[in-house]
């Protein structure tokens, strides 16, 4: 009976370390540092009169370096990179779907307009996600949809892009 009962104490503690040891590997790119997000994307835009004003920032509130990188997708899923513009006051310091180097306590900020002669309407994002590639800092993200007509005298909407409830991730 002795020996039985060593054999099973043995086995689970076999199996104890085996679970223990499974659990300490990351799963597929560390599912905690990818944060998903919508835009609200049903907006006024044409190809004339029409533009949809998409803005967006991430910020590295830590005191380390780290790589993130921002993906952007249409209504059908596919990944889009509109081209961001820099006029205005409003910048763009980073490419959709490139991995970008963000400093410590820094910023980095992506502007793009759609419809009216610029960007098409078809790659308005309507979801995204940002992945933190490497460093181990806490980030903050938010961003805002405004549609006007291209005279800027009606403004139609101005929503907010609210990434992880406001809350570092």
């Amino acid at each position: 009976m002795k020996k039985w009962t060593k054999k099973v104490w043995m086995s689970a503690a076999a199996v104890g370390i085996a679970i223990m040891s499974v659990s300490a590997i990351p799963a597929s790119a560390d599912v905690s540092r990818v944060v998903y997000f919508t835009v609200q994307n049903n907006t006024v835009c044409d190809s004339t009169n029409y533009i949809t004003n998409f803005r967006f920032n991430v910020n590295n509130i830590s005191s380390t370096a780290a790589d993130v990188s921002v993906h952007f997708f249409n209504d059908n899923g596919l990944e889009v990179t509109p081209t961001g513009t820099s006029m205005a006051g409003f910048t763009t310091t980073f490419s959709p779907g490139s991995i970008v180097s963000l400093g410590a306590n820094s910023t980095v900020h992506y502007a793009a307009q759609f419809g009216a002669g610029t960007n098409a309407c078809g790659d308005r994002p309507a979801y995204g996600k940002i992945v933190v590639e490497s460093g181990s800092g806490w980030f903050l993200a938010n961003g805002e949809i405004r549609d006007q007509h291209k005279s800027a005298v009606e403004v139609y909407s101005d929503v907010p892009i609210i990434i992880n409830n406001g809350q570092p991730f």
